[in-house]
């Protein structure tokens, strides 16, 4: 049986979507193609035995490239309001993200991540740096420094409606951090951010 070239690109256009955005050509591994939903986990630069912080799952999804690099947005499924946007060149992955929003709908906590995957297979992991602060009217509340540990462990529940263009996969993704459960740490207090040290683990 034969298979047209516009029978075939639908397919390969179905596929791209199931594995968490637009399809791209470019180096693996990469941060969607053989699953989506990964961990972060921190690790306190400050303390002297690199005391393990929170765990978070991230969301992955492309919007496209952007010179040579590929290009998307995330959301955390775990920590409430977090999002952001990355990119991908080779092996190195850059991240910004947003969470804490105010009543003006402005969020004040921040993230940035840099790091390296450093293995192909479909449990990829990736090592790097998490830095997290909140905004106040000097320099920034410090949230903290880490390392971080990134593990791929599958496939995001959410998938975004095929055929869309970057803004409405934006709006879509805000909407499902939205969904993401609020945190707490033991105290009963709000978390200061997602690799908060003292962050009530969710249950399993």
């Amino acid at each position: 049986m034969q298979i047209s070239s516009r029978n075939l690109l639908s397919a390969i256009s179905v596929v791209g979507g199931l594995l968490g955005g637009s399809v791209h050509a470019g180096p693996l591994p990469d941060v969607v193609s053989t699953g989506n939903l990964w961990t972060i986990t921190f690790y306190n630069d400050s303390s002297p035995i690199h005391q393990q912080g929170g765990v978070q799952q991230l969301c992955f999804f492309t919007t496209g490239t952007v010179g040579t690099q590929l290009a998307g947005v995330w959301y955390s499924p775990t920590f409430f309001d977090w999002n952001g946007n990355w990119r991908q060149e080779g092996d190195q992955v850059f991240m910004t993200g947003d969470y804490a929003g105010d009543f003006a709908g402005n969020a004040v906590g921040h993230d940035g991540m840099q790091w390296e995957l450093v293995t192909m297979e479909k449990k990829s992991e990736g090592y790097g740096h998490w830095h997290e602060w909140r905004e106040n009217k000097l320099f920034g509340k410090v949230i903290g420094f880490g390392n971080a540990k990134f593990a791929r462990i599958g496939q995001c529940p959410f998938v975004p409606p095929g055929h869309f263009v970057a803004t409405d996969i934006e709006s879509a993704v805000l909407q499902e951090s939205l969904k993401a459960p609020r945190r707490v740490k033991a105290d009963g207090t709000e978390a200061a951010g997602p690799g908060d040290i003292d962050i009530v683990p969710l249950p399993k």
